[in-house]
């Protein structure tokens, strides 16, 4: 018998098990973060679509101060960018 339980009567040890933890809340992992940030998105009219950019392209964005230079091998820096520059000049419907 435990020194504890001896001083304790009610004592319970402690045990690390997978059935002594509290299961009754649910976890969100990062799989189902995403996809519920995708499908906001998407029902706001936002889509994600990967493009090809030139250096020129890259150089024009620097030169129209939407981009620092020292940014220019930054993905995500060159996508805000061309978000701004999109934002500033919208493309007409025909």
């Amino acid at each position: 018998m435990a020194l504890n339980a001896k001083a304790n009567p009610n004592y319970v040890p402690k045990r690390n098990s997978a059935m002594d933890k509290d299961t009754t809340k649910a976890t969100v992992g990062s799989g189902a973060e995403r996809m519920r940030r995708h499908r906001h998105l998407r029902k706001v009219g936002v889509r994600f679509i990967p493009f090809h950019l030139y250096e020129d392209e890259i150089s024009a964005l620097v030169a129209c101060g939407l981009l620092d230079a020292s940014e220019r091998q930054n993905p995500t820096a060159v996508a805000v960018a061309l978000g701004q520059y999109l934002d500033r000049n919208p493309i007409q419907a025909m």
